[in-house]
Formats: structure tokens, sequence, C-alpha cells
């Protein structure tokens, strides 16, 4: 495009640059253009399909896009798969509220598709029991309740169980206790209990680069704005981060020990933090047995999850 471009200014007699090699992106090579950005993007959405079809990549299903172009790849709420009577719903990878790029591109569902997903089994009437499969460190606060209430009513009217594969942890762990049952592999890790934010105090390294950041706020209002990158992350500003963190911490509790309320009288305090595996979770009464999720699955089918059939340690 910008050779044409080139040989049609040149034909008409004149240098004139044409405006689009006159303005390239910032921080792209002479060239560069917008019109070829897009192009690439394009051409890496199709490699990234072509990928999940051949099975390199996780294969999800897609909103259709009139023009061919990204919002092909816009995913839709994948139908949950239904075993002999049991639905089974994954809860694989981060969690978070909203699609990121690591959700996006390797097919782990956000809180609000897996909420679709519970709705989905709890209408479907071939569906009568539920499994929760997880396999998940947690991820964001934010969502995580909306998920839980629908657990909760999901509850009420089938039979819930969840199933920890290699990994139960933080958020994922409190979604585990919406289930009456929580099983986990012989090695599978559980707990992680607790809530934790992170604010990088960069004033500093700003400082030494000769940028200045300040920080206009409505009088009345000294807290708004902390947090912005480059400004000092004052005493009373961390005070205000504890603050919060503890009041999520403390929610995250109550909906676990309302899940599970003889963790309340465990003698090791639920929240420190820490992963417990298969039998020492067990003991410490985070989950009610030790099986793989197959075995818990093929039980559910069989209509008998009992200390006979599932769940026990030689």
């Amino acid at each position: 495009m910008i050779e044409m471009a080139k040989r049609k200014a040149t034909d008409a007699g004149t240098t004139t640059t044409p405006e689009r090699e006159r303005a390239p992106m910032p921080g792209s090579q002479p060239g560069l253009v917008l019109g070829a950005q897009e192009a690439g993007l394009r051409e890496a959405y199709r490699r990234i399909h072509a990928a999940r079809l051949a099975g390199i990549l996780p294969v999800r299903t897609y909103a259709a896009a009139e023009d061919g172009g990204p919002a092909q790849f816009r995913p839709r709420t994948p139908v949950p798969q239904v075993v002999r009577g049991v639905g089974v719903i994954d809860v694989v990878g981060p969690l978070s509220k909203a699609e990121d790029l690591y959700n996006w591109f390797f097919g782990s569902l956000t809180y609000g598709q897996l909420v679709e997903q519970v709705e989905q089994v709890r209408r479907d009437v071939r569906v009568q029991a539920v499994l929760l499969r997880i396999d998940s460190p947690g991820g964001t606060v934010a969502g995580v309740s909306d998920l839980c209430q629908a657990l909760n009513r999901l509850r009420d009217e089938k039979p819930l169980v969840a199933a920890v594969s290699d990994l139960g942890a933080s958020c994922a762990y409190q979604v585990a206790a919406c289930a009456p049952r929580i099983f986990a592999d012989r090695d599978g890790w559980v707990g992680s209990v607790g809530v934790y934010c992170i604010i990088d105090e960069v004033s500093r390294m700003f400082e030494d680069a000769g940028w200045a950041v300040r920080l206009f706020a409505t009088e009345r209002d000294p807290y708004k704005g902390m947090g912005t990158p480059g400004t000092p992350v004052t005493t009373e500003h961390a005070e205000e981060y504890q603050r919060v963190v503890d009041e999520l911490g403390t929610e995250m509790i109550r909906s676990i020990y309302a899940a599970r309320p003889a963790l309340r009288t465990a003698a090791q305090p639920l929240p420190d933090g820490r992963c417990y595996m298969g039998e020492d979770a067990r003991q410490r009464g985070l989950i009610d047995g030790v099986a793989t999720w197959y075995d818990v699955l093929e039980a559910m089918a069989d209509g008998d999850l009992t200390a006979e059939n599932v769940g026990q340690t030689p």
C-alpha cells in the first residue's frame, strides 16, 4: 500500500510523503502503519484459531462475525458435559471476573461463564447431580461471590460434589466449599485461604529518573487516587490497603465457615495461607475424602457416593 502511494506521488510529479507513512505508530519502525498492524493482528487471530483446530491449543466455540474480523474469536460459554446423569463443570486455571489474555488464550472460563454453566446444569432435566472438577490456584476476589451464590442455589436443588484434581487454592477452595462434599487427589493441594494485594512503591524510581508525579484530589477525599504509579505510598495509604484486604479476607472466611462449620473448631486455624496435601487436608477438615475426580464421577453416576465406595485411604 505504501509503495503504491509512493509511485502515485512520483507519477504526479511531487515528493509528498503519504499521510500514513508520515505518522507511524509510536515505537514502530518507519513504514509500519496502522493498516499493517491491523493486518498483522488479523493474521495472529487466524493462526491461533488454526492452532486450536489442530489441537495445539484448547478448542473453544466462537460467535460469528460478518466481516471475518477479530469478533469471530469472541468466545461463547461452552455447554457442560453430562456423563450418565452427572453434569461436570470444570473450574480450571486462574479465575477472574472478566476475560483477560490468559483465559482467552488458554481457554479457562471467567466467573460469569461458570455462573452460566451452573444455571445450565440446574435447568437441564438430564442432570441428576453435579460435579465441580477443580484445578485452579484461585484468582481475583471480584466475581467469586456471584459464583458461590449460584452454586448455593444449585445445591438446594441437586446434589453437588467438588473434586480437586491437583490444586484447589484460595478462591478455588472457596468455590469448592460450596459443595457439601469435597474430595481431592492423594497428591492434590487445597487451602491457601486468604487475600493479598500488591502495591508497587516506585516513587523513588520515578524521582531518580527525574520524573515528578503530583496527584491532585478533592481536599475532603485524601484517599482518592492512592496507589497512582509514581506517587508515594504513605502510612495512611498502607493502613487503608490493609483494612480493605482484611475485610475481603473476612468475607472469604465467612463464606467458607458457613459452608463447613466444623472448620471453626478445627485445631489448626483456617486462615494461615498454607496449602495441605491429600490426607493431611482431610485430617484438618478441609476435604471429606481422598480420591481421584474420575472415581468420584463414577460413584456419583452409580448413585453410591458413600465412604465405602469412594474417598478411602489405605
